[in-house]
C-alpha cells in the first residue's frame, strides 16, 4: 500500500498553481527529477519513451511532444538512479506540444515501495539543499 509523506515545512511560493486567477493548493509534494520512461496506452497499445521530469507519491509528469489525450489509461515504467518502477495510471491533463501528467491509480500491488524510496531521496537531496525544486502536487 501506497505511503503518504507528510509536509514538514510550510510550501513555498511555488507550492500553488493559478487557475482562473485563484490559488489552488496541492496535496501532494513534487519534485523535480530527470529520468527516462516508456510510456504505454493499455487500450491502444501505443508506446513511447519520454521523460519524466516531476514526480510525486500520485503521479507524474511526462515531457514528449506527442501526449496521449486525457482519459487515456497508461503503463509507465520510470527508471531512475539504477532501479525502475512501474505503475499504471491515468493522463489527467495535456499540455500539447510539450506533454501530460499522469496520475497514479491506488492499487495495493503497485510497486509504490520503490517510489517512496526515490521522493524520500529526493526529499533529503532538497533538505540538504542539493535541489531547491521542490512544488507541492
Amino acid at each position: 500500500m501506497k505511503t503518504q509523506m507528510k509536509l514538514t515545512s510550510e510550501p513555498a511560493a511555488s507550492a500553488a498553481f493559478k487557475t482562473g486567477g485563484f490559488a489552488l493548493p496541492r496535496k501532494h509534494l513534487r519534485f523535480s527529477l530527470a529520468a527516462e520512461a516508456d510510456i504505454t496506452a493499455l487500450h491502444s497499445g501505443l508506446h513511447l519513451v519520454a521523460g519524466v521530469s516531476e514526480l510525486s507519491g500520485c503521479g507524474c509528469y511526462v515531457d514528449t511532444p506527442e501526449p496521449f489525450s486525457a482519459g487515456t489509461e497508461v503503463r509507465v515504467c520510470i527508471r531512475h538512479a539504477g532501479s525502475s518502477c512501474e505503475l499504471l495510471g491515468r493522463v489527467i491533463y495535456t499540455h500539447q506540444g510539450w506533454g501530460m501528467g499522469v496520475l497514479f491509480n491506488d492499487e495495493a500491488d503497485q510497486p509504490f515501495d520503490v517510489l517512496d524510496e526515490w521522493l524520500a531521496e529526493l526529499e533529503h537531496k532538497e533538505r540538504r539543499g542539493v535541489k531547491a525544486n521542490r512544488m507541492v502536487a
